[in-house]
């Protein structure tokens, strides 16, 4: 593609000292228009506003899927799309696909939030957590469920947000924006 003159995104995070936004739609100098719903591009270390085409960086392109959110923590990018999640390592020069998880994916940005001790995130099948090392279900504990799937799909929707309350180290459940009685807390502490 020939020189871009302007660049969107709909999700972005800090990491290492550089902006990497998702989901970008690019338009060049003659005014084309080029979406690249499943691209990542980064920015040059301490300059957020400059983004280049040779700094783009693709974990699965042409699956179908497009980037929900990015998100972080430690040295890895999580790139979450509606079915799959992406962990990338950017500890080195060289970015690299570290995992992929099929079905932990989201259906908004919503539903994803950042703690001090990893990520979180809630999708149809359940509630997940990424430590750095790994992504654990948190409804399954020493192999035994929680809350059983009939109460989760019954409390799930495509409206479902997810927060975290540092303060109280937990996270917060809430079923969709409109109806804040339907609420679920899972506690860190406890």
């Amino acid at each position: 593609m020939a020189n871009y003159k302007e660049m969107m995104w709909k999700t972005s995070v800090l990491l290492n000292r550089r902006i990497y936004v998702g989901n970008v739609k690019v338009k060049d100098v003659d005014g084309r228009v080029e979406i690249l719903t499943d691209s990542i591009f980064k920015s040059k270390s301490n300059k957020f506003d400059t983004f280049t085409m040779d700094r783009r960086i693709d974990v699965a392109v042409g699956d179908g899927e497009e980037i929900i959110r990015l998100a972080a923590f430690a040295d890895r990018l999580l790139q979450f799309k509606q079915n799959t999640l992406h962990i990338i390592n950017v500890s080195g020069q060289a970015e690299y696909l570290e995992a992929t998880h099929k079905f932990k994916g989201v259906e908004h940005h919503n539903q994803v939030c950042e703690t001090d001790y990893g990520v979180a995130w809630c999708n149809a099948h359940g509630v997940y957590f990424y430590d750095g090392k790994q992504a654990n279900e948190l409804f399954i504990k020493k192999g035994i469920r929680r809350i059983n799937s009939t109460t989760w799909s019954s409390f799930y929707s495509t409206e479902t947000l997810i927060g975290y309350v540092p303060k109280e180290k937990q996270l917060v459940l809430f079923k969709n924006v409109t109806n804040s009685g339907d609420v679920m807390v899972f506690d860190f502490v406890s």
